[in-house]
């Protein structure tokens, strides 16, 4: 709601132009020329394009500490969810820089929340950017009827202390003195003016922006696409490693955040377990890596699906305009898995050979077929358009099909698990009654260099043999970066990291096979990294 320093700049953010209906705001200081969507002489961000660290703290730390861990969740969920922003305490070992303490223990520049007991209160916030502000949220049934607002308060009120204004204000809502939408009333109109200058981030008004009091929503729950393009346009996209999805046996997706994804430790982060999706009745599921949510099904129908997870960072329930989507027919495969950037491998049903039946064409021989890795590039990953690249479905490898399990570990990285074959004893004399020792479960590298266009190119040394004794495990994934996950029998989920996955060596992370998981016996998991 209110911005009250005169030195703040900000940053004004985007979408599409609707009516203008939202709740109407009680502030009452206008906005100087700095104030609107740019960064002016005498404000700076908290950080740029590659993060930003707000440190914020209570004004009284012992007030209202069930609505303390409510403005935690929310901007969790949102602003920190979806760019490189994070509010912290003032232990950076802590996650989320531990506890945030009272204000007059923390450095000069920080954001200081407060709560009103005022009946009915609106939000409020004085300063912004990096130089300090001061915000004051409703506590008035915040947990009960008013809560929406809340939540909107909260939401609304960290963008100011953020940098960011209200969207209604920008110069292009606005023609010879008159705003085309959200114009106001005369009780409040500072905080509705046309405020000129600045640096746009995003390339129009925004009705359906968090800071615009006609947002259509009313009490807007969430940040708009435009709102997102913004603050990552301000402080760029956070990059958040180790996220798994689990899909159970109850057809619920849920999240977990391997926090310890960097060295194998036991360490998960808040939220892990949340349930994300429900009804989740698919064939095959697969993320789309690259860390950004995206997840493909395959229903019964062999039907391609695609979905994306605007809630991945913090394990929200929020899903991006457009998920379930189709965006493929007849992905009848053995095996699907992602290989990062839209690109995604599928192997084909092996057919054995048949002898013939007798004469005719109906019953000749046929050969073995199948078993033969395709390669597809889904330029529309981003939106869930239907649009993929040409020389999608080009046969890029052979006899693929006699794997146990395959799997992508990024950047044209494949792994493949040979079959166990146990070994046996001997049962008479002569080389056909000899007994075997055990073979297989051997863990294969390869790396596709044809992986941008989709050409039948291999790197040096593909097929090696990078790891003995995987064929006992039930489940493999892999988490990113040369990380690997399995599940055996029992439940356990153990980590390994390959640290010869650039060129196919034998090498591997110190507490390799570490067990960071116990009762991971959900049917399908993917790591989305």
């Amino acid at each position: 709601m209110k911005l009250v320093s005169k030195s703040t700049a900000v940053v004004s953010l985007l979408a599409l132009m609707v009516g203008c209906t939202g709740p109407v705001g009680d502030e009452d200081s206008a906005a100087s020329s700095q104030e609107l969507y740019g960064l002016g002489p005498n404000a700076r961000p908290w950080g740029n394009t590659s993060g930003a660290v707000v440190p914020v703290c209570w004004t009284n730390p012992d007030d209202r500490i069930d609505l303390q861990i409510k403005v935690r969740e929310i901007l969790r969920e949102t602003w920190e969810s979806y760019a490189n922003v994070s509010f912290t305490g003032p232990d950076p070992s802590q996650p989320f820089g531990g506890a945030w303490i009272a204000c007059s223990e923390t450095p000069a520049r920080h954001v200081a929340i407060q709560f009103s007991t005022a009946t009915d209160y609106r939000g409020n916030t004085a300063g912004g950017g990096s130089q300090g502000a001061v915000v004051t949220l409703i506590s008035d049934r915040a947990l009960g009827v008013n809560y929406q607002r809340f939540r909107y308060e909260v939401i609304h009120e960290m963008g100011h202390a953020l940098g960011f204004n209200h969207e209604m204000q920008r110069s292009d809502n606005w023609t010879s003195g008159s705003a085309a939408q959200c114009p106001g009333d005369g009780t409040d109109s500072g905080n509705y003016a046309e405020a000129k200058g600045g640096i746009n981030l995003t390339p129009s008004y925004d009705p359906n922006s968090i800071m615009n009091y006609c947002n259509p929503a009313g009490f807007a729950q969430d940040l708009s696409l435009g709102d997102i393009a913004g603050v990552r346009a301000a402080y760029g996209r956070r990059d958040v490693k180790g996220v798994v999805y689990a899909l159970n046996a109850s057809k619920q997706l849920q999240w977990y955040r391997h926090d310890g994804r960097t060295n194998g430790s036991f360490a998960w982060g808040y939220g892990s377990g949340n349930v994300v999706g429900t009804g989740w009745d698919v064939k095959q599921l697969f993320a789309g890596s690259a860390s950004d949510g995206v997840l493909y099904t395959v229903d019964a129908g062999n039907q391609l699906h695609w979905y994306r997870n605007s809630g991945r960072v913090g394990g929200a329930f929020r899903w991006e305009p457009g998920s379930g989507s189709v965006v493929g027919y007849g992905w009848n495969f053995k095996t699907l898995f992602s290989g990062g950037d839209g690109i995604i491998y599928g192997i084909t049903p092996v057919v054995p050979a048949t002898p013939a039946t007798g004469i005719g064409p109906d019953y000749a021989a046929h050969p073995a077929s199948g078993g033969e890795l395709k390669w597809y590039r889904h330029d529309g990953r981003q939106d869930g358009s239907f649009a993929w690249a040409p020389r999608s479905g080009s046969t890029v490898g052979t006899g693929w099909g006699g794997f146990k399990q395959v799997f992508s570990g990024g950047d044209g990285v494949i792994y493949a698990i040979t079959p166990a074959t146990p070994a046996t004893p001997r049962t008479g004399i002569g080389a056909t009654y000899a007994g075997h020792p055990a073979s297989g479960g051997e863990l294969k590298w390869y790396r596709h260099i044809g992986r941008a266009d989709g050409t039948f190119t291999w790197a040096p040394g593909s097929g090696a043999v990078v790891g003995t004794g995987w064929g006992s495990f039930e489940k493999v994934f892999s988490g990113g970066d040369g990380v690997i996950y399995t599940v055996a029998s029992n439940g356990e989920l153990k980590w390994y990291r390959h640290d010869g996955r650039t060129n196919g060596t034998f090498t591997w992370a110190p507490g390799s096979g570490s067990v960071v998981g116990t009762g991971w016996t959900m049917p399908q998991l993917v790591g989305d990294d």
